[in-house]
């Protein structure tokens, strides 16, 4: 059977189908067979009756076997109100928007090129040290990829080293360089912009923390640790609770990345309550043009101060904890939910290896770390900007969708069915990502159902996408 042509939705197309859903008596090309009557919209999450199941079943022609399929499936839903469609566009690196980030990070302090062509002497001949140790413990079996790299970095090195100043040049203009280093409070900090493999044009993240490449290292043995008392000569500084700095060896404990919410202590070095610190956060996003984040985790900062004898042993009754500052995890998201926690395709395994060339979507997400100095440590993957979104639109009933979805599944098994004995168990409402038709920077996020598995060996696998507005089931080749 021939491959049926599917629209790719933009963000107009989809409001202009809404509008075409949203009138009755009216019928909307689905892409099956049969047109479906799209009367009885829903506007609110809360009157899809989830107490409801589709038990069916059918028998479909696989590579000449005919096999039961069958259907069991219970209705689920967000926790939400309403839902939305939100186009959004990757964040282009251009020197307007790294001034906007520099200027609300490192406010009026100095700020300085950090690339390496504009990195000190002492700098350069540092890591052409560093890696011709590294070099010389590589193992034999070392990947090319890994000897190229170091090759490469010792050449670009070099060649800086002829030019190389003994301190650092300020920063005059921000399009000709991705790397900066500043002072927030008593501690310096790089930077970074990091550009997209895909297209050096656009964003793939923003980072900043301490500047810790030339840090004392405390001990040869395991674990690995590093002071955050720094000396090397050109940097001198602590970063750390001031409760702490006296000792030798001082650990950050929580890590880069915070699951679900933790305690929040009332006793923090940072003098400022986790309100104050959330309004920090949401301000710094704001500033930056970064929206539609919503919270998916807090903890405080803990840290971990001790000294070690000549032996590498702690002595007794010399680990000392603190808490100074707050952690907070954002990710994209409306209506309080998290795309990446929706209709995610890495969630579905079968479809993900079924379809191993697509260009997999890759979610936006933030870690902030605040103190008194507000955000002073952070991490964005993905940055995107919002470009149009239009709130509480219009769904079709389930019993349209599950009618599309069943018509999908009997006229096009080979896409979906990885065995026999296939049992559909799941009618699932979310938020899919999907690319747009005419720029391949934008994509939307879109109200879809998922038509999920329940099956031997695979847990919701390969499972049947249908967009909940107009009904048109989303190709693989749709998702961004």
């Amino acid at each position: 059977m021939g491959k049926k042509k599917k629209a790719i939705m933009t963000l107009i197309e989809a409001l202009v189908l809404i509008s075409l859903a949203g009138c009755a008596g009216k019928k909307v090309d689905y892409g099956v067979d049969t047109e479906v009557k799209s009367q009885n919209v829903v506007s609110s999450v809360k009157d899809i009756d989830t107490n409801t199941s589709f038990n069916d079943e059918l028998t479909v022609n696989m590579g000449g076997t005919d096999e039961k399929v069958k259907i069991t499936a219970d209705i689920r839903v967000p926790e939400c109100d309403t839902m939305s469609v939100t186009e959004v566009e990757r964040i282009p690196c251009t020197k307007e928007f790294k001034e906007k980030v520099i200027k609300a990070y490192f406010g009026d302090s100095q700020v300085y090129y950090y690339d390496y062509a504009h990195m000190t002497k002492k700098e350069l001949e540092e890591i052409i040290e560093t890696l011709d140790r590294d070099n010389n413990s590589l193992s034999d079996d070392a990947s090319e990829e890994i000897l190229k790299w170091h090759d490469d970095m010792k050449t670009e090195c070099t060649k800086a080293l002829e030019t190389a100043a003994d301190v650092w040049t300020e920063a005059t203009e921000y399009d000709s360089c991705d790397d900066f280093v500043g002072k927030i409070g008593d501690t310096w900090f790089h930077l970074q912009f990091s550009r997209a493999e895909d297209d050096n044009s656009v964003l793939s993240g923003i980072q900043s923390y301490p500047l810790d490449r030339c840090v004392k290292r405390v001990s040869d043995g395991e674990p690995d640790e590093r002071s955050t008392i720094f000396d090397d000569g050109y940097v001198k500084q602590y970063y750390g609770p001031k409760s702490l700095k006296e000792y030798d060896t001082v650990r950050y404990l929580n890590g880069d990345f915070i699951v679900g919410d933790m305690p929040v202590s009332d006793v923090n070095e940072a003098n400022i309550s986790f309100d104050e610190a959330k309004k920090k956060a949401g301000d710094f996003m704001q500033a930056i043009g970064i929206e539609s984040m919503i919270k998916t985790g807090e903890s405080d900062c803990e840290w971990e101060g001790y000294n070690k004898t000549e032996d590498n042993v702690y002595k007794e009754g010399d680990v000392h904890r603190a808490i100074w500052g707050y952690a907070l995890e954002y990710s994209l998201g409306a209506d309080d939910v998290v795309y990446s926690k929706s209709l995610n395709i890495f969630d579905y395994s079968a479809y993900y290896s079924k379809f191993p060339s697509m260009g997999c979507p890759n979610y936006e997400t933030g870690s902030f770390n605040v103190n008194e100095y507000g955000v002073y440590r952070f991490d964005i993957a993905e940055p995107v900007s919002i470009v149009k979104k239009q709130q509480k639109v219009e769904l079709l009933p389930v019993s349209n969708i599950y009618k599309i979805a069943r018509n999908e599944l009997e006229s096009h098994p080979d896409k979906y069915i990885v065995e026999a004995d296939t049992q559909y168990r799941y009618l699932t409402l979310g938020y899919i990502r999907v690319k747009d038709s005419s720029d391949s920077q934008r994509f939307s996020y879109i109200p879809a159902w998922s038509l999920e598995l329940l099956q031997r060996r695979e847990v919701e696998s390969c499972p049947v996408f249908v967009n909940a507005i107009d009904g048109t089931v989303i190709e693989p080749e749709q998702i961004f």
